[in-house]
């Protein structure tokens, strides 16, 4: 179809914008930050603050109605919070490469399939209580954590997290 031709050429052509508006590391994630997100996708599914510095999640609750994969890696997060919470629709989840002890936050986050939690600062399986209330979630990255070096570990989170699939890319 045309229409449809052209409402993706629109939807591209604001691409451009919003990438020059990060090419500085973002530190916050601020109102205006969601509000220019926001306006140049109107119904975003997947938004990446990758690469960046920010050491808060925050402001993003309106993002809740279509986000469904969140890619935070690479930053400098010492925790999560209930920041997260309003995203029930959220199915992937990449906090790796951050600074978090634990994933505490998450547990409201039911239709989580994926989380990527590689190269933090994970020591203890009780670290991750929030995950088991999480019934859908079938895959979970702890590698480049303290709690993945040890086989004892592992086997303990296979038992706390039973609808684990997949630890670590293997089954």
């Amino acid at each position: 179809h045309a229409s449809t031709g052209r409402r993706r050429r629109e939807h591209l052509s604001k691409v451009p914008a919003l990438l020059t508006h990060t090419q500085m590391p973002i530190k916050r994630i601020t109102p205006a930050l969601i509000d220019d997100i926001l306006g140049s996708f109107s119904s975003l599914a997947t938004l990446s603050l990758a690469r960046n510095e920010i050491t808060t999640v925050e402001h993003l609750e309106r993002l809740a109605p279509s986000l469904t994969k969140l890619d935070l890696s690479h930053n400098l997060l010492a925790g999560l919070g209930g920041a997260l919470s309003p995203l029930t629709r959220l199915v992937h989840l990449d906090v790796s490469h951050n600074q978090l002890v634990s994933l505490a936050g998450l547990e409201h986050l039911g239709a989580l399939e994926i989380v990527h939690a590689s190269d933090n600062f994970i020591e203890r399986s009780d670290a991750l209580r929030s995950l088991a209330y999480l019934a859908r979630l079938h895959t979970l990255t702890l590698s480049g954590n303290p709690i993945a070096r040890g086989v004892a570990s592992r086997v303990d989170v296979g038992r706390r997290l039973p609808a684990i699939h997949v630890l670590d890319g293997t089954a």
